[in-house]
């Protein structure tokens, strides 16, 4: 057996795929030091065991991508999953001692005890002890960073702060407190490693370096700080992919990624950089929204910090950022999105 398993919840914009490269990048470093990172579970992100074990009515892009749509067709990918997954733990078990489990919709897709409960008694078969690491960021900070994630999927609202209260509909992710209760139902709170992710408080400045460090393991020889992954989309970018959204959106589903209507590709390279920006005043008052669930938070893990996150308004500007293209700018981002696409 393992002798511990480190489940990486995320969340989400917290530099989980950096994390998840690195697990590709220095395999054969983590090996020597006897931590085993599965492939079965997904080459990058290991989101097949949430697959595996997520409730069959929930839907989200895996399962869509493998063709598991129906009740009957998910129930025969969680068996197959079992036995692929189990196939690999089981010779893994005996070689290392640490098991390494990265995928930031552990925190967002297993949100019912029995859920959890199957995760875990799944890893136990393999595991003496199970462990959970979880970063969090600032809520407002998220939420401008997912702006570019979420028009790449479609959206067509350009408002980065969703419309409702905590607690509920799409900013219930966003409540930690809630999240990292429903996670000490089977963890003792030293079984759960928490950690904000602020450059002035993680190990290096980075997520990477501070996760090996989180691991109590050295940086691998020849350390290279990773790029961001997923980078954000410029101001005009998202404006633009928002009205492409609107109007031709069955381009935007083609199963082909690398194809050449792969029109979010194409975007993608043409207009990175610094996306839309909500005025100071929006964004500290969607920040305060969750004032007492990071208080929460704070009280069990950081008491000795006066708030959960370090935060400063003073990035964003005045007046948020115009949401308007004129007329001709949208033809010439036509012109430069044809030529893209003629070229591959």
């Amino acid at each position: 057996m393992f002798k511990q398993c480190e489940l990486h919840i995320g969340t989400e914009k917290t530099g989980t795929t950096s994390v998840q490269r690195s697990f590709r990048i220095y395999r054969g470093f983590l090996k020597k030091n006897s931590v085993f990172t599965p492939q079965s579970m997904g080459r990058l992100e290991h989101v097949d065991i949430v697959s595996m074990i997520a409730d069959s009515d929930k839907v989200f892009s895996r399962r869509v991508l493998v063709g598991a749509t129906t009740e009957d067709l998910i129930k025969k990918h969680k068996v197959l999953l079992n036995e692929q997954i189990s196939e690999e733990l089981s010779s893994a078990s005996k070689k290392f001692d640490r098991l390494v489990i990265s995928s930031e919709r552990l925190a967002t897709m297993i949100t019912r005890p029995h859920e959890l409960d199957n995760l875990l008694n799944f890893l136990e078969h393999w595991c003496e002890d199970i462990r959970v690491i979880c970063y969090l960021r600032p809520q407002h900070e998220f939420a401008v960073s997912a702006l570019s994630t979420r028009l790449r999927h479609g959206a067509q609202n350009l408002n980065p702060f969703p419309e409702s209260s905590p607690e509920t509909g799409s900013l219930a992710s966003l409540c930690y407190g809630d999240l990292l209760d429903f996670w000490l139902t089977r963890f003792d709170k030293d079984k759960i490693t928490v950690r904000t992710f602020e450059r002035s408080r993680m190990e290096g400045g980075d997520t990477v370096v501070d996760f090996f460090a989180t691991l109590g393991l050295p940086l691998p020889p020849n350390f290279i700080v990773p790029e961001p992954e997923n980078s954000s989309l410029s101001a005009e970018g998202q404006i633009f992919l928002s009205k492409l959204n609107k109007y031709i959106p069955t381009l935007l589903k083609k199963k082909n990624p690398q194809g050449p209507t792969n029109i979010v590709g194409h975007v993608n390279r043409l207009y990175p950089g610094k996306g839309l920006q909500p005025s100071k005043a929006q964004a500290k008052a969607f920040f305060n929204q969750f004032e007492s669930q990071n208080d929460r938070v704070r009280g069990i893990w950081f008491k000795d910090r006066h708030s959960l996150f370090d935060v400063s308004f003073d990035k964003f500007p005045s007046r948020a950022t115009s949401k308007k293209l004129s007329e001709d700018r949208v033809f010439q981002m036509f012109s430069e999105l044809y030529a893209s696409m003629a070229e591959k």
